[in-house]
């Protein structure tokens, strides 16, 4: 049995006069990390409440599947039966009840058709201390505070061992520590063969730990790609708010005096991250003599011979 592939295909939702998410599509593969960013309403946590049940099918138009099979989910409980579990950012927890008691809220360990608290407290001890969360599993919620809360949101997430995890919001609350650990998690969690979609704002959170980026604005993806090297925080910023940097405005406005071509602008990014003509030319589908030639154009226009004079140009900027 190969790796699975959990597809959104065409998902527009709507409120009242406006599309919340238009036309998306998505991949999400088993063992890879793809991220969605873009500004608070952009239309990500539409998407995570569609792929995890809570919009249910028919108040969507487009289709859910895995691999080939399609997917009405009509309740995040259908989403996880089909191994999809998201983490919402405004998940509930409930206030009285203990730590390990919401971890495992909806997805109790039972022998003998009894709940095994025993079972469930080491659980919930083994995913806290992996999340180096320093918080008794015995507390209860109201006693914590929205960090540590947002630990909990994550452990209950992670304990129930689906084939994809969708993540919204993940790190909001969280302190730097918190957030290495959770980026561990995820790691590992890919390395276990899980898919990971995780939604968030940052752009450095992005390019930390994505294999693919998509930056989602209004609704709509601007941009989807490879996280393989060439996007920069200013890139992701702009595309998702619309506003240029002013160092990209002046790069930009440096491009257009010495006109640099787009193929240009490509090949300039790649070779000021070490790539070579040979990685330059695989990447752009063109031929190694092509790339040559537009370096010698590049480093004419520029007036400059090699590509330590190059960066040097460019950081100049």
């Amino acid at each position: 049995m190969g790796e699975s592939v959990l597809k959104a295909l065409n998902l527009t939702k709507n409120k009242k006069y406006y599309n919340l998410i238009e036309d998306l599509s998505i991949e999400i593969r088993q063992g890879e990390i793809i991220s969605v960013i873009g500004i608070r309403g952009s239309g990500k946590s539409t998407l995570a409440r569609i792929l995890g049940g809570y919009h249910c099918y028919g108040s969507y138009s487009g289709s859910i599947k895995i691999d080939e099979m399609e997917l009405k989910l009509r309740s995040p409980k259908d989403s996880d039966m089909n191994g999809i579990n998201v983490l919402y950012e405004d998940d509930y927890l409930f206030e009285n009840l203990k730590i390990y008691e919401n971890i495992y809220l909806g997805s109790e360990i039972r022998r003998d058709g009894f709940i095994n608290w025993e079972s469930e407290i080491n659980g919930s001890k083994a995913v806290l201390e992996r999340l180096h969360a320093d918080i008794d599993f015995e507390s209860r919620i109201f006693s914590l505070s929205f960090g540590e809360r947002q630990l909990v949101k994550l452990a209950k997430t992670f304990v129930k061992d689906g084939k994809f995890i969708i993540l919204d919001e993940p790190s909001v609350g969280l302190t730097q520590r918190e957030c290495d650990s959770l980026f561990q998690i995820i790691s590992e969690l890919k390395n276990r063969g899980v898919g990971i979609c995780y939604l968030t704002h940052e752009p450095k959170e992005a390019l930390k730990i994505s294999d693919r980026i998509n930056i989602i604005k209004n609704g709509k993806f601007v941009h989807s790609s490879e996280n393989d090297g060439s996007l920069t925080e200013d890139f992701i910023l702009s595309s998702m708010t619309g506003r240029t940097s002013d160092r990209e405005k002046s790069k930009d406005k440096t491009y257009k005096e010495y006109n640099i071509t787009d193929r240009e602008r490509e090949i300039i990014n790649y070779l000021l991250r070490g790539y070579s003509n040979k990685e330059i030319s695989d990447k752009l589908f063109i031929s190694i003599n092509t790339v040559k030639t537009h370096i010698m154009n590049i480093y004419q226009k520029f007036g400059i011979d090699n590509r330590v004079e190059l960066s040097n140009f460019i950081n100049n900027i």
